[in-house]
């Protein structure tokens, strides 16, 4: 579980500085990461679940929102499933999740106008 807690360092400290341009070693530690977390503790354990969101959230801020869109969407699923609708990870995943779409729609709308 080493990896785990590397990454999450590696997370916090990108977050506590995100201009140094280190996304991509995050997106390469988190990637581990998640898949890590799938072998190990489970693809429906509520840790991978988070690791899944923390890695969607790094797709999103290197600009890759269809990816980021579509592993949301997968952990909004699970999410539910496991936790229920009503849990606030679930909550604020599927609230992430609706943002999301809703940004890459007005960029479709205004691509569309151009």
């Amino acid at each position: 579980m080493e990896i785990l807690e590397a990454a999450r360092r590696e997370y916090h400290e990108d977050n506590a500085q995100p201009d140094q341009g280190r996304w991509e070693a995050a997106k390469a530690l988190f990637v581990e990461v998640v898949e890590t977390s799938k072998t190990k503790l489970g693809k429906d354990h509520p840790n991978t679940l988070t690791s899944m969101c923390n890695l969607a959230f790094i797709w999103k801020g290197q600009g890759h929102y269809a990816e980021a869109i579509q592993l949301m969407k997968e952990c909004v699923k699970l999410r539910n499933r496991i936790l229920g609708v009503s849990h606030p990870h679930c909550m604020s995943s599927l609230k992430a999740l609706a943002g999301w779409e809703v940004k890459q729609a007005d960029v479709a709308v205004s691509n569309w106008d151009s």
